[in-house]
C-alpha cells in the first residue's frame, strides 16, 4: 500500500514514507527516553514533539550550527536524566550498564546514540537563538514575588455540600424553556452504521514459533520499564542480566504478542487492500461473496457517534474518527489496531445529525436542569454566607462563630479551621488548591467569596507582603527562572508554528 501514500513533504523528508516517518519518530524515542529517562509513547504530544525536533534540527543544518566537542558531549551526557541516580546526580553504574548494553548490540547501536546526543546539543543552541533572552518585566516578577512569599494565616469555613438540599420542583414551562435556551447541548451527533471484521491477535498466537534469545532480550532492552522486577528486596543486588532473568517469560509472552498484534494487523491491512482492489459496495452479492472468500466473519454493530463506541470495536479513539469518514464513495477504513488485534470497518449508512423534541429528551433536561438549578443557588448560598459571616464580625463574632451561626440559618452544616503562617511558595501539607484563586486579591481581614466547586470561605488574619524591590535576594532568583520560562515558551512557540508551516504546504486545498 506505500506505493499508493500520498507524498507529504516535510523539509528534506517525505511523510508519505513510512522509512521517514521511522527516522523521525526513532530518534526522537531515544532522546526521550535520554533526556527524559521514559519511554516514549505515540500521544499527540509525542508526535509533536518529533516532528518540532526535526524542524530544530533542519535549522541548525540551514544555520550551520556546529557539532559538539567531546568534551561538551561528556559534560551533556552528565545531565541527562536516563543516568541520574536515585539523589537526581549523575550514577556513573547507570551510565556504564547502558554502555554495555549498547555495546551488545541490544536494539540500537553506539552510532545512532552518538548522533541523537549530538543533535540534541545542536537543537539546544539553534532553541536558544530562535528564543531570545526571555523578556521580563518588573511588574511580572514584583507580581510572582508577592503571590509566591506573602505570609498568610487564614481560618476557612467549608459548607458540606451535602448538606444542600433545596426544594426545586421544575414547571413543564421552565423545562421547556432550558431545552430551548440549551437546544445544542441536546442535539443527537452525526452516526455512522457499519460492519466490521475483526482479526483477533490471539488467533495468530499458537501459530507463533519460539523467538529467538536474541530477540527476546533486545526486546527487554528496549522496554525494561514494562518489566519491573516483583518483590525486590531491599538492597538486594541488581544488574540488567539479573534483573532480566527474574522477568524473561514475561518478555517472551509480551514479545509474542507483539508479533501476533503485528501479523493482526497485517492481515486487516491486506483485507482492506484487497476490498479497496474490487470496488465492491458493501451489502451487494458480491460483497458477501468477498468475505466468504477471504475466510472472514462480518459483524454488525448498532449506529454509533463519536461518543458512544460500541464496546466489541475497543477503545482505540481512531474507530469513531476513521468510521465517521466512510461513506458510500469511500466505504471501506484502514486497518485500525484495537486491544485484541485490528479491524477494518465497512460503511452501511450515514445518519446525520438531528434536533429532538423536548419530549424524546425530557428526562435528561429534567436533570440538567435540577443541576444547574441547585448551582445556582448554592453560587447564592456563598453570597447570603459571606454577608453574614462579615456583619456578625463587625459586631464582634469570631470567624469561627460567626460562620457557625450564618451556616445555622441557612440550613446547611460548615466546617472550619485555621492554618498557621505560611507561604505559597511553601504551602502547608493539606493545602487546598481552591485556596490559591481566593487568595489572590484577598487583603487582610477580608472574607473571600465563596469558591463555587468545594464551598469554601477564607478570612484573612493577617497577610504580610515581602519585600518586592530588587534589594530582596529572590528577586533576581525569580526574574531570571521568569525569563527562563518566558524565552522557553517562545521557541517551542517558533517551531510549532515552523511545522504547521511545512505541513500546510502539502495539505489538501478546500473544496
Amino acid at each position: 500500500a506505500d506505493v499508493r501514500a500520498q507524498n507529504t513533504p516535510f523539509f528534506d523528508l517525505n511523510l508519505g514514507s513510512r522509512e521517514d516517518v521511522e527516522k523521525i519518530t526513532r530518534d526522537a524515542s531515544l532522546a526521550v527516553q535520554l533526556q527524559y529517562g521514559v519511554s516514549a509513547d505515540s500521544s499527540p504530544q509525542f508526535q509533536e514533539f518529533a516532528l518540532s525536533r526535526y524542524a530544530a534540527l533542519h535549522m541548525a543544518e540551514q544555520l550551520h550550527v556546529p557539532a559538539p566537542t567531546k568534551a561538551e558531549l561528556t559534560d551533556y551526557i552528565k545531565t541527562l536524566r536516563a543516568f541520574a541516580g536515585t539523589d537526581g546526580q549523575f550514577d556513573a553504574k547507570k551510565y556504564d550498564d547502558f554502555r554495555k548494553m549498547v555495546s551488545a548490540g541490544k536494539g540500537i547501536t553506539e552510532a545512532q546514540v552518538s548522533r541523537v546526543l549530538s543533535d540534541n546539543l545542536r537543537i539546544e543552541r539553534v532553541t536558544k537563538l530562535v528564543a531570545g533572552p526571555g523578556y521580563v518585566l518588573p511588574a511580572d516578577v514584583k507580581r510572582e514575588l508577592t503571590l509566591a512569599d506573602t505570609s498568610w494565616t487564614i481560618s476557612t469555613a467549608t459548607v458540606d455540600r451535602a448538606s444542600f438540599t433545596p426544594a426545586i420542583t421544575p414547571t413543564d414551562a421552565a423545562l421547556t424553556q432550558y431545552f430551548e435556551e440549551n437546544a445544542p447541548r441536546y442535539t443527537i451527533p452525526a452516526q455512522v452504521s457499519v460492519s466490521y471484521v475483526e482479526f483477533n491477535a490471539d488467533t495468530y498466537l499458537p501459530l507463533l514459533p519460539t523467538p529467538p534469545e536474541a530477540d527476546v532480550r533486545a526486546f527487554y532492552d528496549n522496554n525494561t520499564s514494562r518489566f519491573p522486577v516483583p518483590n525486590r528486596k531491599p538492597g538486594e543486588p541488581s544488574t540488567p542480566d539479573s534483573d532480566y532473568a527474574l522477568v524473561r517469560s514475561q518478555v517472551e509472552a509480551a514479545l509474542k504478542r507483539s508479533v501476533a498484534s503485528r501479523q493482526a494487523a497485517a492481515a486487516a491491512s491486506d483485507l482492506s487492500l484487497a476490498f479497496y482492489d474490487t470496488k465492491l459496495k458493501p451489502g451487494t452479492g458480491e460483497f458477501d461473496a468477498f468475505i466468504a472468500a477471504n475466510n472472514v466473519s462480518l459483524h454488525n454493530v448498532a449506529p454509533f457517534s463519536g461518543e458512544n463506541v460500541p464496546a466489541e470495536l475497543g477503545q482505540n479513539p481512531a474507530i469513531p474518527a476513521e468510521a465517521l469518514k466512510l461513506t458510500q464513495e469511500r466505504p471501506v477504513s484502514d486497518a485500525i489496531p484495537t486491544e485484541k488485534g485490528a479491524v477494518v470497518l465497512f460503511w452501511k449508512d450515514s445518519i446525520p445529525s438531528r434536533q429532538p423534541t423536548f419530549v424524546e429528551v425530557r428526562a435528561k433536561v429534567s436533570a440538567d436542569y435540577l443541576e444547574n438549578e441547585k448551582a445556582k443557588r448554592f453560587t447564592a448560598l456563598g453570597q447570603t454566607l459571606r454577608t453574614q459571616i462579615q456583619t456578625r464580625m463587625k459586631a464582634g463574632d469570631s470567624f469561627e462563630k460567626a460562620a457557625a451561626n450564618a451556616a445555622e440559618s441557612a440550613g446547611v452544616k460548615v466546617e472550619t479551621k485555621t492554618l498557621p503562617a505560611f507561604t505559597l511558595r511553601q504551602p502547608p501539607q493539606d493545602f487546598n488548591g481552591d485556596l490559591y484563586n481566593l487568595l489572590e486579591n484577598l487583603n487582610q481581614g477580608e472574607v473571600s467569596q465563596m469558591s463555587p466547586d468545594q464551598g469554601i470561605l477564607v478570612y484573612a488574619q493577617s497577610k504580610k507582603i515581602p519585600d518586592v524591590t530588587e534589594a530582596n535576594p529572590q528577586y533576581a532568583t525569580l526574574r531570571s527562572r521568569i525569563a527562563q520560562n518566558s524565552a522557553a515558551s517562545n521557541g517551542q512557540a517558533f517551531f510549532r508554528d515552523l511545522v504547521a508551516q511545512e505541513l500546510a504546504k502539502s495539505a489538501p486545498a478546500d473544496r
